[in-house]
């Protein structure tokens, strides 16, 4: 991890040093191209000179915005394709359930190969898509009909037919796949992903 870091502030380094040098070009540049139109207008140089400055002055405002955007855009891809592969658990999150409800058995869920690897899995398995439908708290603490049993409980899950899950990096409260956690508006929600009705075991 620091062996990273201290690549990405050596190319931050390069980065700026290059951009001071480009500004310095650009300038110079700008001064040469504006200075020889402008020679053609010498009877009123006197009022294209604060038009010269105005212009400079633009054109370098431009390029620090794209020099400063263009590597924070380029810095939250990178962060943001890191966060998405930081949850790998070699399970996928997947476990076995005692006592299935269709008379069923299984120790440990399989997967088959479709190109995916267990952080893609995982991504899909616990990003929000927006879908508010219970208070987070109220869904966490619900209990079965007659019982003290919990209505996330692996068994009540496989019963309902969704695919109860263990605690991962995304997933630390062990939701069904498909179920997700969504803030709105300072208060946090449970609801359904794609990956609930579209996540399949043979």
């Amino acid at each position: 991890m620091k062996k990273i870091i201290q690549f990405i502030v050596n190319m931050v380094k390069r980065y700026l040093s290059l951009a001071n040098r480009l500004l310095s070009s650009v300038d110079s540049f700008v001064d040469k191209v504006l200075s020889g139109i402008f020679c053609f207008l010498a009877l009123i140089n006197q009022f294209f000179k604060p038009l010269l400055s105005a212009v400079r002055k633009l054109c370098r405002l431009c390029l620090i915005l794209v020099i400063v955007i263009l590597p924070l855009s380029l810095l939250t891809v990178i962060a943001s394709k890191y966060y998405q592969g930081s949850d790998r658990d070699e399970d996928r999150g997947a476990i076995g359930v005692s006592s299935q409800s269709m008379g069923e058995s299984y120790t440990k869920p399989v997967y088959i190969d479709q190109g995916w690897e267990e952080s893609d899995s995982l991504w899909f398995y616990n990003t929000t898509q927006g879908s508010n439908l219970l208070p987070y708290d109220f869904f966490i603490e619900l209990e079965q009909i007659d019982s003290t049993e919990k209505f996330i409980a692996p068994e009540n899950i496989d019963s309902l037919r969704y695919l109860p899950q263990k605690a991962t990096v995304f997933n630390p409260d062990a939701l069904p796949v498909g179920f997700v956690k969504d803030t709105y508006k300072s208060r946090d929600y449970v609801g359904l992903t794609c990956a609930a009705c579209h996540t399949g075991q043979i």
